[in-house]
Order: structure tokens, then sequence, then C-alpha cells
């Protein structure tokens, strides 16, 4: 008997050895991604990801929806808000499907509805600033009021009211799982913007 239970904790050893070593999986890497991206943790994100990495490729969609006048600075304290919104998602990790060097995980993202903000701050400032305009409102004038409706439309979002599931796309570089590079208009990235699986 006592033989017989030696084996089996070597048998348990192993496994656990065994377990303990084995590569992550795609979900793996799916979860350590989304929590480097909550981070803002762009080495990690580097790491995970197929290719090189920077902030411009998740936040450059941010940028073109806002804007920026040609100094760039326009839009820093809306963009700065948005941005801070952006990354304040809630995540879980669903199923992964393997394809040989190919695998998708499926991911429901939880976040503020920005398409609705939008278009709710694009209404409000074809109105006002146009009424500004017409009572002789300087430019920099209209370029401040811009500024303000667009900061205070983006405070109105309190709730993440926005939840879809979308697939992760991962490829195998050299032996090892690593995000998919993507698109703008990826699933994915309309998911973590809030935006209804189409371009804002």
């Amino acid at each position: 008997m006592r033989k017989i239970f030696s084996i089996f904790l070597i048998f348990v050893l192993a496994a656990s050895l065994s377990a303990c070593g084995s590569a992550p999986t795609p979900k793996d890497i799916a979860e350590k991604y989304l929590a480097a991206i909550k981070a803002q943790d762009e080495e990690g994100i580097s790491a995970l990801s197929e290719g090189s990495y920077s902030e411009d490729e998740l936040m450059g969609t941010v940028d073109l929806v806002l804007g920026e006048s040609e100094e760039g600075e326009e839009y820093d304290e809306a963009t700065k808000k948005f941005k801070e919104k952006v990354i304040d998602f809630d995540y879980t990790i669903g199923e992964e499907r393997i394809d040989g060097e190919n695998a998708e995980v499926d991911v429901t993202i939880k976040t503020y509805d920005f398409g609705t903000m939008l278009g709710q701050y694009a209404e409000r400032a074809m109105s006002e600033l146009m009424a500004a305009a017409v009572d002789g409102a300087s430019q920099e004038e209209i370029d401040a009021m811009d500024r303000k409706i667009l900061e205070e439309e983006l405070d109105k979002l309190t709730e993440k009211s926005y939840e879809t599931t979308v697939p992760m796309k991962l490829k195998k570089v050299e032996g090892e799982w690593k995000v998919a590079k993507m698109e703008d208009d990826s699933e994915f990235m309309n998911a973590i913007l809030g935006r209804h699986h189409q371009s804002v």
C-alpha cells in the first residue's frame, strides 16, 4: 500500500511540474494583454503583441475622432479624459479556438457608450457653435466652446452601458502566442472604444 501511495505521489508531482512548465495558452496571453492595456504597460503590451507596439496603435483612433489643431494642442484635455475612460473598461475572457498557428479568444468588453456620446457632442457642437458664430464669437472663443462641450459630454459618461463579445486574434510567433496586429476598425478596437462595430 505504501509503495502504491508513493507511486501516486510521484505521478501527482510530475503532473504539477508539467503544468507549471507549460507554455501560456492563447487565453493566458489575452488575459495578460488586456491587463497590460488597463495598466498602460507599453512594454508589457509590446512583449505580448505581434511586432512592435506604441500607444498610437491603441489610442490613435481617439485622436482621429477628436481632431487636433496645427499645434497639436486643441483637444489636449478632452483627449486626456477620453483616454482615461477608454482604459477604464471591464473584461471577461471566454472560449479559445486554436487552428494551427492561429487562434481566437472570445473577449467580453464592458465600457462606456462612446459612440452615442460622440453623436450627442456633434449635435450640440453644431447647434451651439453655429449660434456663437452668428453672434460674432471669435475663432478662439468658438474653439474653447467646442472643447468645453466635448468635456461636458465626456463627464456624462458615468455608467458602462456598452457591452459586446468579440474575438481577439492571436498568432504563433517563434513558438509563442502573440496578439495579432489590429487595424483601427477591428472588432476588438470597436469594442474597446465603445463603437457599435463601425467607424465613428
